[in-house]
Protein backbone atom coordinates (compact mmCIF):
# COMPACT_ATOMS: atom_id res chain seq x y z
CA UNK A 1 0.00 0.00 0.00
CA UNK A 2 2.92 2.28 0.61
CA UNK A 3 4.67 1.56 -2.30
CA UNK A 4 1.32 3.01 -4.54
CA UNK A 5 1.28 5.54 -2.37
CA UNK A 6 5.01 6.79 -2.98
CA UNK A 7 4.80 5.80 -6.44
CA UNK A 8 1.41 8.35 -6.90
CA UNK A 9 3.12 11.30 -5.10
CA UNK A 10 6.30 10.53 -7.26
CA UNK A 11 4.43 11.03 -10.47
CA UNK A 12 2.00 13.52 -9.07
CA UNK A 13 1.52 17.19 -10.03
CA UNK A 14 0.42 18.12 -6.78
CA UNK A 15 3.12 16.74 -4.44
CA UNK A 16 6.79 16.62 -4.45
CA UNK A 17 9.36 14.50 -1.60
CA UNK A 18 13.30 15.23 -0.78
CA UNK A 19 15.34 12.37 0.90
CA UNK A 20 18.24 13.69 3.02
CA UNK A 21 21.10 11.05 1.99
CA UNK A 22 24.21 11.05 4.48
CA UNK A 23 26.99 10.46 2.23
CA UNK A 24 27.26 6.60 2.91
CA UNK A 25 23.70 7.13 0.75
CA UNK A 26 21.73 6.06 4.33
CA UNK A 27 18.62 8.03 5.06
CA UNK A 28 19.07 10.90 7.39
CA UNK A 29 15.47 12.39 7.01
CA UNK A 30 12.74 13.04 4.33
CA UNK A 31 10.13 16.07 3.49
CA UNK A 32 7.06 15.98 1.40
CA UNK A 33 5.08 18.99 0.17
CA UNK A 34 1.97 19.45 -1.27
CA UNK A 35 0.26 22.58 -3.47
CA UNK A 36 -2.75 23.62 -1.81
CA UNK A 37 -5.12 26.35 -2.73
CA UNK A 38 -4.93 28.08 0.32
CA UNK A 39 -3.09 28.02 3.74
CA UNK A 40 -4.41 29.62 6.71
CA UNK A 41 -2.09 32.86 6.56
CA UNK A 42 -0.75 33.07 3.28
CA UNK A 43 -1.15 35.35 0.70
CA UNK A 44 -0.64 33.82 -2.45
CA UNK A 45 -2.13 30.69 -4.27
CA UNK A 46 -1.47 28.20 -4.78
CA UNK A 47 0.74 27.62 -2.19
CA UNK A 48 3.48 25.50 -0.98
CA UNK A 49 2.08 23.30 1.83
CA UNK A 50 5.39 21.23 3.96
CA UNK A 51 3.20 18.16 4.75
CA UNK A 52 6.02 16.50 6.33
CA UNK A 53 8.97 16.73 7.67
CA UNK A 54 10.91 13.96 9.50
CA UNK A 55 14.75 13.50 10.82
CA UNK A 56 16.08 10.38 11.90
CA UNK A 57 17.25 11.26 15.81
CA UNK A 58 21.27 10.43 15.24
CA UNK A 59 20.83 13.41 12.80
CA UNK A 60 18.20 15.92 14.66
CA UNK A 61 20.07 19.15 15.08
CA UNK A 62 22.82 19.01 12.67
CA UNK A 63 21.10 21.04 9.79
CA UNK A 64 19.57 17.91 8.15
CA UNK A 65 16.11 19.43 8.82
CA UNK A 66 17.45 22.92 8.09
CA UNK A 67 18.95 21.54 4.49
CA UNK A 68 15.12 20.41 3.58
CA UNK A 69 13.62 23.58 4.25
CA UNK A 70 16.45 25.33 2.54
CA UNK A 71 16.42 23.09 -0.96
CA UNK A 72 12.74 23.15 -0.88
CA UNK A 73 12.42 27.06 -0.64
CA UNK A 74 14.88 27.14 -3.39
CA UNK A 75 12.92 24.67 -5.20
CA UNK A 76 9.42 26.83 -4.78
CA UNK A 77 11.27 30.01 -5.77
CA UNK A 78 12.29 28.21 -9.13
CA UNK A 79 8.75 28.03 -9.43
CA UNK A 80 7.78 32.09 -8.80
CA UNK A 81 6.10 30.87 -5.72
CA UNK A 82 6.36 33.14 -2.98
CA UNK A 83 5.35 31.32 0.55
CA UNK A 84 5.31 27.97 2.25
CA UNK A 85 3.28 26.84 5.34
CA UNK A 86 3.09 23.70 7.04
CA UNK A 87 1.21 23.03 10.46
CA UNK A 88 2.34 21.73 13.69
CA UNK A 89 0.18 20.23 16.20
CA UNK A 90 -0.09 23.43 19.33
CA UNK A 91 1.13 21.13 22.13
CA UNK A 92 4.80 19.96 19.71
CA UNK A 93 6.87 22.84 21.06
CA UNK A 94 9.52 21.25 19.57
CA UNK A 95 8.66 21.33 16.35
CA UNK A 96 7.94 25.03 16.63
CA UNK A 97 11.20 25.59 18.08
CA UNK A 98 12.71 23.62 14.92
CA UNK A 99 10.45 25.51 12.59
CA UNK A 100 11.44 28.99 13.85
CA UNK A 101 14.98 28.21 13.92
CA UNK A 102 14.62 27.24 10.12
CA UNK A 103 13.43 30.51 9.34
CA UNK A 104 9.76 29.77 9.67
CA UNK A 105 7.32 32.46 11.28
CA UNK A 106 4.36 31.47 13.15
CA UNK A 107 1.33 33.25 11.08
CA UNK A 108 -1.86 31.58 13.12
CA UNK A 109 -3.62 29.43 15.94
CA UNK A 110 -6.35 27.01 14.63
CA UNK A 111 -8.74 25.15 16.74
CA UNK A 112 -9.97 22.06 15.08
CA UNK A 113 -13.37 21.04 15.28
CA UNK A 114 -15.34 17.89 14.19
CA UNK A 115 -18.61 15.86 14.55
CA UNK A 116 -18.85 12.18 14.28
CA UNK A 117 -21.65 10.75 12.74
CA UNK A 118 -23.22 8.18 15.59
CA UNK A 119 -27.08 7.34 15.12
CA UNK A 120 -27.17 9.28 18.18
CA UNK A 121 -25.93 12.51 16.99
CA UNK A 122 -27.84 11.75 13.46
CA UNK A 123 -30.91 11.90 15.59
CA UNK A 124 -30.25 15.03 17.63
CA UNK A 125 -30.11 17.02 14.27
CA UNK A 126 -33.00 16.10 13.15
CA UNK A 127 -34.36 17.58 16.11
CA UNK A 128 -32.41 20.62 15.90
CA UNK A 129 -32.99 21.41 12.23
CA UNK A 130 -36.71 20.71 12.78
CA UNK A 131 -36.32 23.20 15.68
CA UNK A 132 -34.76 26.01 13.78
CA UNK A 133 -37.16 25.39 10.36
CA UNK A 134 -39.84 26.05 12.94
CA UNK A 135 -38.17 29.39 14.70
CA UNK A 136 -37.10 30.70 11.46
CA UNK A 137 -40.29 30.32 9.21
CA UNK A 138 -39.85 27.51 6.97
CA UNK A 139 -35.65 27.85 6.41
CA UNK A 140 -35.22 25.34 3.54
CA UNK A 141 -31.36 24.04 3.10
CA UNK A 142 -30.56 23.33 -0.28
CA UNK A 143 -26.80 21.86 -1.37
CA UNK A 144 -24.84 24.64 -3.50
CA UNK A 145 -25.56 22.55 -6.40
CA UNK A 146 -29.19 22.47 -6.21
CA UNK A 147 -29.58 25.79 -5.72
CA UNK A 148 -27.29 26.57 -9.15
CA UNK A 149 -29.56 24.02 -11.10
CA UNK A 150 -32.76 25.81 -10.03
CA UNK A 151 -31.38 29.24 -10.76
CA UNK A 152 -29.70 28.62 -14.25
CA UNK A 153 -31.01 25.21 -15.01
CA UNK A 154 -28.03 23.30 -15.20
CA UNK A 155 -25.25 22.04 -12.54
CA UNK A 156 -22.57 22.93 -14.87
CA UNK A 157 -20.77 25.50 -12.81
CA UNK A 158 -17.39 25.26 -15.42
CA UNK A 159 -18.76 28.73 -16.60
CA UNK A 160 -19.51 30.38 -13.65
CA UNK A 161 -16.25 30.04 -11.74
CA UNK A 162 -14.07 33.06 -12.60
CA UNK A 163 -14.84 36.75 -12.60
CA UNK A 164 -14.96 37.79 -15.99
CA UNK A 165 -12.30 41.13 -15.59
CA UNK A 166 -13.43 44.27 -14.80
CA UNK A 167 -14.28 47.37 -17.57
CA UNK A 168 -11.92 49.95 -17.44
CA UNK A 169 -12.82 52.67 -14.94
CA UNK A 170 -15.12 50.14 -12.75
CA UNK A 171 -15.29 50.38 -9.29
CA UNK A 172 -14.54 47.54 -7.30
Amino acid sequence: EHLVNIKCILNGRKRKGWIALMPNQSPAGFAEISMRNHANGCRAQPVPFLEGIWVIKPYRRQGVGFALVKTIKRDCQAKGLTELYLSAYIKNTVSHSAHQSWGLDETDCVVFFEHRWFEKAVASQKTSTANASSRLGGLRLLHVRQRFQNQFGTTDMTAFRQDPAPRPGARL
